[in-house]
C-alpha cells in the first residue's frame, strides 16, 4: 500500500519535478533569482510598451500592481519545485530497485519520500494561499474600476483609434496608485513641448453650440445632458456606443458631487466658516434641480437617477471649444475625457483654435518623459470649484494657484452707526456701483480677486469708512475707482474697518472648522451615512485650502496700519521729523496712478 501511495504520489509530482528538474542541480539558488528576474523583466515586444512609473510614487506601477507579491510567488514555485524535485528523486527506481534493498533502508526511503511529498502537498498549499491573498489584494486596489468597465476601456481605446484618432499609440491606458482615480492615461514615449499628443476625431465628439441654446433659451449643459441620454438609450445601436459603456455607471461617481448630496445636508453646517464654499454649493444645488426637472420634463431621463448621472457627466467630463468667443461650444470627447487634471503639475492644454468639427487636440506644454502621467489644467478652478463641479478637492500635486476664498459684509451693520442722511448717500453710491444691489443682501468678496487694485474690496472700505457727506461727496464722482487721495488719516480708517471684517472671516473660519473636526473625531457611527461623513470631511479640508488667504489679506492691513502707525504719531514733539516720516510714509504707500497699496506681501 505504501508502495502505491508513493508511486501515485510520483505520477502526480511527475509533470512538476520534470519541468523544473534544473532546479535540482547545483545551481538552484542561481535559477530561482533568475526567475525572479524573469518576472521583473518588461513585458513580451508583441505587447505594448509599458513604460516604469517615476520613483516619486510610492505604489507599484500601475502595470504591475503587485510586483513584490509576484517576485514572492516565484520564490514560493522555486520552493516547492525543490520539494517535489527531492520527493521525485527519491522515489525515483523505488519500484525496480526496492526488492535489492534491505528492509530497514526501503522503509526509510520510503519514509523520507513521504515526508518529501507531504511537505511539498504543503509547501503547493501556502503557495495557492499566498496567490489568492495576493489576487484579492489586487482586486481591492481596483475596485474602483470594475472588470468589465476595464474592458469597455480597452475597447474605446481601439474604437478611437479606428475611427481615426491620432496619436494614442504614445499613450497608456492604465491604474493609478491614487486611490479613486480609476485608469488614467500615461506616456508611453517622451514628448516634448509644441507636439500634439493626441487628437480625437470629430465624428465622435458630442457637442452643443452656445448660440444654438441661447437661440432655443436652454442651458447647453442640459441640451448635451439629452444628446447623451438619447445615445444611452438607443443602446448598442449608438453610433458611440463604445463611449457610453466606458463611462461610470449610476452611483459609480464620487458621492460628494452635489448632484448626489442627500436631501438632509445642512449647508449652514457644511460651510459656516467658508462664504465660498457656501455660495458655490447653494449655486450647484439650484443648477441641479432646475437641470433634473428640465430633463425629467422633457422625457430624456426615464427616472432622477439617470438625469443626475447625464448632468455629472457633463459637469465632470465637459470640455469647451473656443471660449468666449461667438463660436463657443460645451462638448464631450472620447478619451480625452479620461485625461486628469493636475493643478501644478500638469503639461499639457486644450486650446483647440477651431470648432469641434476640427477634432479635439491636446498640446504639450513642457516635456513629458516616458511612465508620466498625462496632466492638463481643467481651469482657473478654486478648490471649492474643483468639489461642485468634478467631485475632488485636486490636493495631489501641490498647493492650488488658483485657489480662492470669501467672505460677506452685513451692510446694515456696517452702517448702524450712520446718520440716515449719510446712510441713504452710500447706499445710492453702491447701487450706482452696483445696480443689483440690495440693502438687504449681504456685500460678498472673493480673494484674492476683489483685493487686486481696480476691483471692489478697498473702494468699497472707504465708501463704508467715511464719516460725513462731504468724504463721500469727494469719493462719489470717481464712481469708487480711480482712487482720490483722502489722506492716511482716512485710508487708516478704511484698512481698520476692513482688517474688522477679515478678523470675523477668520474667526468663522476657526470655529467651523472646530466643530468639524469634533465631529469626525467621534466616528463613523456620529452621521447618519458614510456619504455625510465624507462631505464633513471635504468641508474641514476645504477650511485648510482657504484659510491662509484670509491671513494673507488680514496681514497685509496690519502691516499697513502698522507702517502708519509708526508715520503719523507726533509724539516725539519733533514737527520737521514727523513731517518728514509722513512723507516717506506716503511715498512708499501712495502711488498716484494706483492709489494706497494694499500691504507690504501683496505689492
Amino acid at each position: 500500500r505504501v508502495s502505491a501511495q508513493v508511486s501515485s504520489r510520483q505520477r502526480r509530482l511527475r509533470p512538476l519535478s520534470s519541468r523544473l528538474k534544473n532546479l535540482m542541480s547545483g545551481h538552484r539558488l542561481a535559477l530561482a533569482t533568475q526567475l525572479c528576474a524573469r518576472s521583473a523583466a518588461p513585458p513580451p515586444s508583441d505587447r505594448s510598451p509599458r513604460p516604469a512609473v517615476p520613483a516619486v510614487t510610492a505604489s507599484a506601477p500601475p502595470w504591475q500592481p503587485s510586483h513584490a507579491a509576484t517576485r514572492g510567488s516565484c520564490v514560493a514555485l522555486a520552493v516547492v519545485a525543490v520539494h517535489c524535485g527531492a520527493a521525485s528523486r527519491l522515489t525515483s527506481g523505488l519500484r525496480g530497485r526496492r526488492r535489492h534493498l534491505p528492509r530497514h533502508v526501503g522503509a526509510r526511503t520510503r519514509r523520507a519520500a513521504t515526508a518529501a511529498a507531504v511537505a511539498a502537498a504543503a509547501t503547493v498549499a501556502a503557495a495557492v494561499a499566498a496567490a489568492i491573498a495576493v489576487r484579492a489584494r489586487r482586486r481591492q486596489q481596483q475596485k474602483d474600476v470594475p472588470l468589465d468597465r476595464t474592458d469597455a476601456l480597452l475597447k474605446l481605446v481601439q474604437w478611437v483609434k479606428d475611427l481615426g484618432a491620432t496619436g494614442l499609440d504614445g499613450l497608456i491606458l492604465a491604474q493609478s496608485p491614487i486611490p479613486g482615480c480609476g485608469r488614467v492615461v500615461y506616456a508611453a514615449r517622451d514628448f516634448e513641448p509644441g507636439e500634439e499628443l493626441c487628437r480625437v476625431p470629430a465624428e465622435i465628439i458630442l457637442s452643443v453650440p452656445f448660440k444654438v441654446a441661447q437661440a432655443i433659451e436652454e442651458e447647453p449643459e442640459i441640451l448635451l445632458a439629452q444628446i447623451l441620454l438619447v445615445e444611452k438609450h438607443l443602446g448598442a445601436k449608438s453610433f458611440v456606443a463604445p463611449y457610453i459603456a466606458s463611462l461610470p455607471a449610476e452611483g459609480e461617481y464620487p458621492s460628494v458631487h452635489p448632484l448626489f448630496w442627500p436631501a438632509d445636508i445642512c449647508l449652514d453646517e457644511l460651510f459656516a466658516g467658508s462664504a465660498h464654499g457656501m455660495r458655490w454649493a447653494d449655486w450647484c444645488l439650484r443648477s441641479a434641480a432646475r437641470r433634473v426637472d428640465a430633463l425629467l420634463s422633457s422625457g430624456a431621463a426615464v427616472n432622477d437617477s439617470e438625469a443626475r448621472w447625464a448632468l455629472a457627466t457633463v459637469d465632470s467630463r465637459g470640455f469647451t471649444f473656443q471660449p468666449d468667443s461667438e463660436d463657443e461650444s460645451l462638448a464631450l470627447v472620447p478619451f480625452l475625457d479620461m485625461v486628469n487634471t493636475g493643478v501644478t503639475t500638469w503639461k499639457c492644454s486644450f486650446k483647440p483654435p477651431g470648432p469641434p468639427s476640427e477634432g479635439a487636440p491636446l498640446e504639450i506644454e513642457e516635456p513629458i518623459r516616458r511612465g508620466e502621467e498625462i496632466l492638463y489644467e481643467y481651469g482657473d478652478n478654486s478648490s471649492a470649484m474643483l468639489w461642485m463641479r468634478y467631485g475632488f478637492l485636486g490636493n495631489h500635486d501641490g498647493p492650488n494657484p488658483h485657489e480662492g476664498a470669501a467672505f460677506s459684509v452685513n451692510v446694515q451693520e456696517a452702517l448702524a452707526s450712520d446718520s440716515a442722511e449719510l446712510r441713504e448717500a452710500k447706499v445710492a453710491v453702491l447701487v450706482e456701483n452696483q445696480p443689483m444691489f440690495e440693502i438687504d443682501d449681504p456685500l460678498f468678496f472673493t480673494l484674492p480677486d476683489d483685493a487686486e487694485f481696480g476691483r471692489a474690496l478697498y473702494p468699497v472700505s472707504r465708501l463704508l469708512a467715511c464719516c460725513s457727506i462731504e468724504e463721500l461727496e469727494t469719493l462719489r464722482p470717481t464712481s469708487l475707482w480711480p482712487p482720490m487721495y483722502l489722506g492716511p488719516e482716512f485710508e487708516v480708517r478704511a484698512r481698520s474697518l476692513l482688517a474688522e471684517w477679515l478678523r470675523g472671516a477668520l474667526q468663522a473660519c476657526d470655529d467651523s472648522a472646530c466643530k468639524l473636526q469634533e465631529a469626525l473625531a467621534k466616528g463613523t457611527a456620529f452621521f447618519p451615512s458614510e456619504q455625510h461623513r465624507s462631505l464633513h470631511e471635504f468641508a474641514a479640508r476645504l477650511l485648510e485650502r482657504e484659510r491662509p488667504l484670509l491671513e494673507f489679506e488680514l496681514r497685509s492691513c496690519e502691516d499697513f496700519l502698522s507702517a502708519a502707525a509708526a508715520a503719523l504719531d507726533e509724539s516725539g514733539g519733533d514737527a520737521f521729523a514727523a513731517v518728514d516720516r509722513r512723507e516717506a510714509f506716503e511715498a512708499e504707500w501712495w502711488d498716484r496712478r494706483l492709489g494706497w497699496k494694499p500691504g507690504n506681501g501683496a505689492k
